[in-house]
């Protein structure tokens, strides 16, 4: 490993240094002597072969290569000011700062009244919305550090997960257009009605897909959406009819008293949301968010669903 000519000290030096323009004022500043300040660039300059300030000059001006030095100096010092920050904080019950991502049917719903319940958790909470597979992509590169999705994550090692909640997969079609029974054809409702697909960019969809598949049932299907209040809003304009979920309704509530909800068939089939993060990191703000969640998510399974929708809510497991 090439050992690096430099380190947070130096760095330090060539950003004030390329701010103020004089050794002196670099040297009150930083509490140091000007010999000491000329010496470091000195020492920096004969190690990489090359001048990085013009001495010439009153005030004294950072030369090209001096320049980016003193921009990446600058970066690297706010990077370990935040590290030490992130660090001094990281097994506290709050939080200098956090980036959450649920997906939208999970962030529409739950998600307002979580970030209301955690506020005094955090300094700053960040909350991002979107599909599982980009919020789950987003983790592993660090831009958030605890998402919820209906992937556990479980083959990465160094994540961990907590299952908040299972919930089922059930049917919609429009008001009055099927007769309500426990025993109505997937076949039939495929062959006569077009399907209006979650896309199978979002693990709903692709989840759906495979159900589909795995019963060999082949649905014509026109319209394909991300969101559950696109599919669930053609439904109600009786434009075909879909597979979603308790929460998912919740997210389109507006279309409730447009749709009816059936059971799915046997077999029937269900999804998890699960919280995951990094092993060892936030641990007081999860234990906070999992409680919190579990308690939301049950007051608004036994209010949120009207009358007619509300058979479902019992078939919901909050874990």
């Amino acid at each position: 490993m090439t050992e690096l000519g430099f380190d947070l000290k130096t760095m330090r030096v060539v950003a004030t240094l390329a701010q103020s323009g004089s050794m002196t004022i670099t040297a009150r500043q930083l509490g140091m002597t000007q010999p000491a300040i000329s010496h470091t660039i000195k020492t920096l300059e004969d190690q990489y072969n090359t001048e990085l300030f013009d001495r010439r000059l009153r005030p004294i001006r950072p030369t090209a290569t001096g320049a980016l030095l003193a921009e990446r100096a600058r970066y690297l010092l706010a990077e370990a000011e935040e590290t030490d920050r992130l660090i001094r904080f990281a097994d506290r019950s709050t939080v200098p700062q956090i980036n959450v991502g649920f997906v939208d049917s999970f962030s529409v719903t739950v998600g307002p009244k979580l970030i209301d319940a955690l506020q005094d958790q955090a300094q700053q909470i960040s909350m991002w919305a979107g599909i599982s597979p980009g919020l789950e992509s987003d983790l592993m590169q660090r831009n958030l550090d605890v998402i919820v999705t209906p992937s556990p994550m479980s083959d990465i090692a160094d994540l961990e997960n907590t299952r908040l909640y299972q919930e089922p997969y059930i049917l919609i079609v429009p008001k009055r257009k099927v007769q309500k029974s426990h025993t109505v054809s997937l076949q039939d409702l495929a062959s006569t009605r077009p399907l209006v697909r979650y896309s199978l960019r979002s693990r709903i969809g692709a989840q759906i897909d495979q159900h589909l598949r795995w019963l060999r049932i082949e649905a014509s299907s026109r319209l394909e959406f991300d969101g559950s209040e696109g599919v669930v809003s053609m439904v109600a304009e009786g434009l075909g009819w879909a597979i979603t979920t308790p929460l998912c309704l919740i997210h389109a509530r507006a279309f409730l008293n447009q749709i009816d909800s059936l059971p799915m068939p046997d077999p029937g089939f269900s999804r998890s949301l699960y919280l995951v993060k990094h092993k060892d990191e936030f641990a007081g703000f999860r234990r906070k968010l999992v409680k919190q969640t579990r308690s939301i998510l049950g007051r608004m399974m036994a209010s949120d669903l009207t009358a007619n929708h509300q058979w479902m809510a019992k078939h919901v497991v909050i874990t």
